[in-house]
Formats: C-alpha cells, sequence, structure tokens
C-alpha cells in the first residue's frame, strides 16, 4: 500500500496545486511572468513535486505551516494582482481547503473512530474525497460570482451538478460503509484507480460544460458583430454615394465659377444671387480623400480619421499606391479594421499627445496584404497569455474584438502579431489577397 497511498499523494499534488492555479488565473489572469505554457506546467509541477516531498515526512505541523508558506508563494508568483487582492484569494483557498479536510474527517471518524485515519487506504479515500469537495466548492464560486464569459447557464448548471454531487456521495458512501478489500490489495488498487478516474472524469465534464458555455456565447457574439458590420456596410455604401455627388459636384465646380464670372461681368447680380441659392442646396464641406482605388476602403480611412480628430487624436495614414483587397470580403475588411482601429483609438484617446498611424502595402509581389497600425498608450496591458484582457465594464462583447481579427487573420491565411514598447503599440496584420 506504501507505493500506492505515494502516487495517489503526488497526483493528489499537482491536482490541488492545479486548481488553485485555475482559481486564481480565472478571477485575476496569470502573471505576465508566466506567459508560455512551458513557463506555467513547470510552476505547477516543481510546486507540486515540493508539496509531495514535505508530506513524505509524515509530519502534521511540518505539513501545515510549509503548506501555508508554498501556497501562498504560488499565489504570489502566478496571480496577477495587487497584494491585496492575493491575500483575499489565499484566505478564500485556505478556507477551502481545510474545510473540506475538516468535514471529511468528521464524517470519516464518525462512522469508524479517529484511530482509523491512521490506516493509509483510508488516508488515500479520504485525501480523494477531500479534493473532490475542493473541486465542486471553487467550481460553486466560479458559476456564482462569474468573470469570464465561459460560465454556464443556470438550467444546464443545476444538470451538471447531478454528476459531481453523485460522486462525492459515491465516494464518501464507499468509505463510509468501509468497503476496504483489505485483503485483496489488487482490488483495493482497482478502487483507488475508479476513484481517480471519477475525479478527474469530473474535471473534464465540467471542462465540457465550460467550454461548451464559452463557444455558444462566442457564436452569439459574432452573431451580433456580423449584424453590426451589415449596418456599417450599409452605412459606407452610403457614404460611397454621397462621395460619388461630391465629386460630381467638384467636377461641375469650375462651370459654376465660369458662369458666375460672367454674370458678373454684365452685373446681372439678381441672377448671381440666385445661382448661389441654389449652390448651397447641395454644397457641403467635403474633405474626403482618396487612399486607394477601393471605395470601400476610403470610407473606412476617412471616417476612422474623423473619429480620431473628433477626439484630438493625430491620425496618419498612408497606402502605397497599386494596394488592393484581393479577394478579401468587404465585411471581413470592415470587422478587421474597425476592430483594430477602435482598439488604437481608444488607447490613443487616454494618452499625452496620443497618436495612430496606419500604413498598408503589398509584399509577395502582391501575394499578401500587410497593414501596420501603431498607436500610443498610457499604462499596463494585460495579458492571459497571448490573449489581452480588456479594462472595460462589458469584457465580454469588447474582449472579443482583437480574436475576431486573429480569427479572420486565419482564415484568408494570414496572422496578427502584436508588440508594445516604451508607449507604442503596434499591431500587423498580414492577409492572402
Amino acid at each position: 500500500m506504501f507505493w500506492e497511498y505515494n502516487l495517489i499523494n503526488f497526483l493528489v499534488c499537482v491536482f490541488d496545486t492545479y486548481l488553485i492555479y485555475d482559481f486564481v488565473g480565472y478571477y485575476e489572469g496569470v502573471s505576465p511572468r508566466l506567459l508560455t505554457k512551458k513557463s506555467r506546467i513547470t510552476v505547477i509541477l516543481l510546486t507540486s513535486c515540493i508539496t509531495f516531498f514535505i508530506n513524505l515526512f509524515n509530519n502534521t505541523a511540518l505539513n501545515l505551516f510549509a503548506t501555508l508558506f508554498i501556497n501562498f508563494l504560488f499565489i504570489y508568483l502566478v496571480m496577477n494582482g495587487n497584494l491585496f487582492q492575493k491575500c483575499i484569494h489565499y484566505l478564500i483557498i485556505i478556507a477551502f481547503q481545510y474545510g473540506g479536510e475538516f468535514l471529511t474527517a468528521i464524517v470519516i471518524a464518525n462512522r469508524m473512530g479517529e484511530a482509523v485515519l491512521a490506516y493509509q487506504n483510508v488516508k488515500a479515500y479520504a485525501v480523494l474525497i477531500v479534493k473532490m469537495i475542493n473541486f465542486i466548492q471553487y467550481l460553486l464560486v466560479k458559476q456564482l460570482v462569474p468573470k469570464r464569459d465561459d460560465s454556464i447557464d443556470k438550467e444546464a448548471f443545476f444538470i451538471f451538478m447531478i454528476i459531481p454531487v453523485s460522486s462525492i456521495g459515491l465516494m464518501f458512501s464507499v468509505t463510509y460503509l468501509n468497503i476496504d478489500f483489505s485483503d485483496t490489495p489488487v482490488k483495493r488498487g482497482v478502487l483507488l484507480l475508479f476513484y481517480l478516474m471519477l475525479l478527474l472524469g469530473n474535471v473534464l465534464v465540467a471542462y465540457a460544460f465550460r467550454r461548451y458555455a464559452a463557444i455558444n456565447k462566442n457564436l452569439q457574439a459574432q452573431k451580433k458583430l456580423i449584424e453590426d458590420y451589415r449596418v456599417q456596410l450599409g452605412y459606407y455604401r452610403q457614404v460611397e454615394v454621397v462621395n460619388k455627388k461630391n465629386a460630381a459636384f467638384h467636377h461641375d465646380m469650375c462651370h459654376y465659377l465660369k458662369a458666375i464670372g460672367n454674370l458678373a461681368e454684365d452685373n446681372r447680380n439678381s441672377q448671381i444671387i440666385s445661382l448661389l441659392d441654389e449652390l448651397q442646396i447641395e454644397f457641403f464641406k467635403v474633405d474626403n480623400q482618396d487612399f486607394c482605388s477601393n471605395p470601400v476602403l476610403n470610407t473606412i480611412l476617412n471616417e476612422e480619421i474623423k473619429e480620431a480628430r473628433r477626439q484630438r487624436v493625430d491620425c496618419q495614414v498612408y497606402v502605397e499606391p497599386g494596394f488592393s483587397i484581393g479577394s478579401i470580403r468587404e465585411t471581413d475588411l470592415i470587422s478587421a479594421l474597425g476592430n483594430l482601429y477602435q482598439n488604437a483609438l481608444e488607447a490613443a484617446a487616454k494618452s499625452r499627445n496620443g497618436f495612430i498611424k496606419t500604413t498598408m502595402f503589398m509584399e509577395n509581389e502582391g501575394r499578401f496584404l500587410v497593414i501596420s497600425m501603431e498607436n500610443s498608450y498610457e499604462g499596463a496591458i494585460l495579458r492571459d497569455g497571448e490573449k489581452f484582457l480588456t479594462t472595460k465594464e462589458n469584457k465580454f462583447i469588447h474582449g472579443i474584438g482583437i480574436e475576431r481579427v486573429r480569427e479572420i487573420a486565419k482564415r484568408y491565411g494570414g496572422s496578427l502579431r502584436t508588440n508594445y514598447k516604451e508607449g507604442i503599440f503596434r499591431a500587423i496584420l498580414v492577409l492572402s489577397s
């Protein structure tokens, strides 16, 4: 039983450390120090090994104080946030861990006596029960106080909870009824294996439910975005019609001026006034620029420049001669440029001497189009791996903007690369034309 218990102990250490990592990462995000997947796995395994090594001494006092210290150090290193937030999460986690152990010890000792807890086979069952309780605790907190877009709706969550509640009831019943198979080590090992599989199965089912919820909400948000892009496309087409009218008006302006000059030579002032009155009906200020041959792209760029000026942000645009969107759909172009500009404008508007600089050009003999956008920013940029974390109030709707651009880039065999340094954020979008 010695090696079986140690194996269970090590796996439980890994599972427990991952639960803590998942919980603190869910609410505050992971520290920028651990941006890569490899670094996260390394820290989790290293912490698990240290905890397992301390548990080998089988010293209650040492386990207690060492666990308190290791958990705090792990949360401090992994969690993104200030010291107060880290302390609050630490206290919640400690309450969950020792609360689960206390409840399990009371139930088992009440049935079989406190001395039975000294047996390693009962210890193994009890430890797995405690981790199942901890898993349910974390699950309930994340459901009742959702922070991200993967929270399960109430009806589905109640259906899902049948599985972990039944599992914890079954695990408690087997241990409480003292079904041990102590005379057959193989059967005892099989029972422990099924305990582990039951615990792992609950975790995977919870992940599947949350994954489904996230995908479903993402689809709903994308449907809303598509409708918004269709409205924007209609608006841009209307602006395009107005621009054509303006171009025709400018073209005819020389004829109007010639006619006004002829009327002025003949001192026919009343007719000049009448002609000007007619022109005022059609005349309105036009300062649109033609960046390229694509009218939709011209409209998008002009509208973004106007919005930047309204927010007193210096906006510069350069489009290389011969730039073409090729086979890229106009709705995708509106989506990609709109999301990049929205993020850039909001960051630049909050910075001193805010600016946005956009450059568009072709690469590889016109096979790829490149959109490079730079903007100023102030303050810290929050990330969770490759994903940027929004600071806006509606985190779900706004948070998918940059992810939407990545999806479009992937669809056209391209990429979206980002970097930031010394107050300048750069986004480079590459699409196959």
